[in-house]
C-alpha cells in the first residue's frame, strides 16, 4: 500500500479510536454505564486496527503500549461499573506491561536514535495534524 494511503488509514483509525475512547470515558464519568460498556468493543477494535498501518516495529511497540493503556482503562472502568474486583488486577497488569514497553523503547534506543520523546511520539490519545 502506498505511503499516503497508509498514513490516511492510520490517521483514520487512530482518530476514530481516540474519539471513541473519549466517548467511552465520558459515558463512564457521566454514569451512562450502558454507553460506556457498549463502546468497549468498537474502541478496542479501532485502536487495534491502527497497528495494521504502523510501518515500523518500534512504533508498533508504542501503539501496543497505547493499547495497554486502553486495556487498563477498560478493565478499571468495567470493574467499577460491574463491581468485579478482579478486573482491577487486570488493569494493574496492563499498566505494568504498558510502562515496561515504554521503558524498553526509551532505554534501547539505537545509536543516534534521537531524543527519548521522539521515540515515543505516537504515544498520544488524540492527534491533530500530521501523524508523520
Amino acid at each position: 500500500m502506498p505511503d499516503p494511503q497508509r498514513t490516511d488509514r492510520l490517521t483514520f483509525w487512530e482518530t476514530t479510536g481516540s474519539v471513541l475512547w473519549f466517548a467511552m470515558d465520558a459515558g463512564w464519568m457521566l454514569e451512562i454505564n450502558f454507553v460506556a460498556l457498549l463502546l468497549i468493543l468498537p474502541t478496542l477494535a479501532s485502536n487495534l486496527m491502527a497497528l495494521r498501518y504502523v510501518p515500523v516495529l518500534r512504533e508498533k511497540l508504542v501503539v501496543w503500549a497505547m493499547n495497554c493503556w486502553l486495556a487498563m482503562n477498560i478493565a478499571w472502568m468495567a470493574g467499577d461499573i460491574l463491581g468485579v474486583e478482579s478486573y482491577y488486577l487486570v488493569a494493574k497488569v496492563f499498566t505494568v506491561l504498558g510502562f515496561a514497553l515504554l521503558l524498553l523503547l526509551v532505554f534501547t534506543a539505537p545509536p543516534g536514535g534521537g531524543p527519548w520523546y521522539e521515540r515515543l511520539r505516537r504515544f498520544r490519545r488524540l492527534r491533530v495534524g500530521s501523524s508523520r
